[in-house]
């Protein structure tokens, strides 16, 4: 298998194992959100919420993590950008011109015209480490966040924080924006979108009959006193 082989693989694995489970995730979070809230606002009991909710922020802030991950051994964006950027001249105008049919060769054209340069027959490793650059301003408090409260808890840790999910779907978007351009650029696919995801069948189905059919009292809980 040769380099381009090889990145054209991790780019699979990111899209099948990383970015499509959160596409998924987000549109099943955003909708459970707007069928919760009106419950939320009439003075129902938030418990159940408040740990989905809770769980979604650390899946996103794992998701952050993961693309970001510089582990040498792991499959993301930081991974396969620093490869490229130690062997960018792999990376040809005229075999990613080739590798599209005639029809859309002069758009791809215009691509690397205008993000690589007109002037370049190779990628300039100038690019890709300028990338990494960014992936590590855009994710830098959210990955601080995620080793230091998620991923590691500190026997001294008291300090709180808050996740705005705007501003991690922000790091996202461009992540996965990021993602496309490189992927595209070894001929493989990944889809420059956040939501470009749908279910087959109705999930929502849960939501539309009671999931308890009796109420009963919750039992209280005992401590058991050994006697002698």
């Amino acid at each position: 298998m040769n380099r381009i082989e090889e990145w054209q693989k991790i780019f699979r694995k990111i899209d099948d194992e990383i970015l499509i489970p959160y596409k998924f995730n987000r549109l099943i979070a955003e909708r459970y959100f707007d069928i919760i809230k009106p419950t939320i606002k009439d003075g129902g009991d938030p418990t159940f919420h408040n740990w989905c909710n809770d769980n979604y922020a650390r899946s996103l802030l794992l998701t952050i993590r993961m693309l970001c991950d510089e582990n040498k051994e792991s499959c993301s964006i930081r991974y396969v950008l620093g490869q490229i950027a130690e062997h960018a001249n792999e990376i040809k105008k005229n075999d990613y011109i080739s590798r599209h049919e005639s029809r859309w060769q002069d758009t791809v054209r215009n691509i690397w015209n205008n993000e690589i340069g007109s002037d370049q027959e190779n990628l300039p490793r100038a690019i890709p480490l300028k990338h990494i650059e960014e992936l590590r301003s855009l994710s830098a408090s959210i990955v601080g966040i995620t080793h230091n409260h998620i991923a590691h808890k500190s026997r001294n840790e008291t300090a709180t924080f808050t996740i705005e999910f705007d501003e991690a779907y922000r790091v996202i978007r461009r992540l996965i924006s990021i993602c496309h351009f490189y992927a595209d650029l070894v001929g493989e696919i990944v889809p420059n979108d956040d939501l470009n995801v749908s279910f087959c069948y109705n999930w929502e189905s849960i939501f539309y009959q009671p999931w308890l059919k009796h109420s009963r009292p919750v039992p209280s809980r005992v401590r058991k006193t050994r006697v002698t």
